[in-house]
């Protein structure tokens, strides 16, 4: 129930199963916040610290989806924690403000050259997205919180 209190844990490998709750969580926020904001508070600002933590692999499509559902929030701010890969790499992005812990290690890695048509589609707008963010092209390497910093990942150690 903590997504009640504006704070959501994205960790493990991300299915598409996993990342349509998340984004159903996100979504529901979304929803509920602007009713809230509607009827009672005008001041109510939509608000999620979005904690990805020890998120190493998953769904390139699930992770497109759960950054378009953090694309509404007005306000999201991102914490990676642990040790983050590919998609927990790139959910960082999406937040407004983005954070992570100074111990945090995070992998940019590049997608699969076997895959789909759809999966290759999908892969070229994460890149996009990248670039978008950061301003670089997407390397693949470890690099540590101060390097994903100096990279643009991230906006703050914390």
């Amino acid at each position: 129930m903590l997504f009640r209190e504006g704070i959501l844990v994205v960790s493990d490998k991300l299915t598409l199963a996993y990342g349509s709750q998340i984004e159903s969580i996100i979504l529901y926020l979304v929803r509920n916040l602007s009713k809230e904001k509607e009827k009672r508070n005008p001041n109510v600002r939509e608000f999620l610290n979005l904690i990805v933590y020890n998120c190493t692999s998953g769904s390139g499509r699930a992770a497109l989806t759960v950054y378009e559902a953090m694309e509404q929030l007005e306000e999201i701010n991102t914490i990676g924690v642990g040790g983050l890969a590919s998609v927990g790499t790139f959910l960082l992005l999406g937040g407004k403000k983005r954070l992570a812990h100074a111990n945090t290690q995070m992998k940019v890695s590049y997608p699969s050259q076997i895959q789909e048509e759809g999966e290759r589609r999908i892969s070229t707008q994460m890149l996009n997205i990248y670039r978008e963010k950061t301003g670089q092209p997407k390397k693949p390497y470890w690099m540590s919180a101060i390097e994903a910093k100096s990279y643009g990942i991230i906006d703050s150690i914390i």
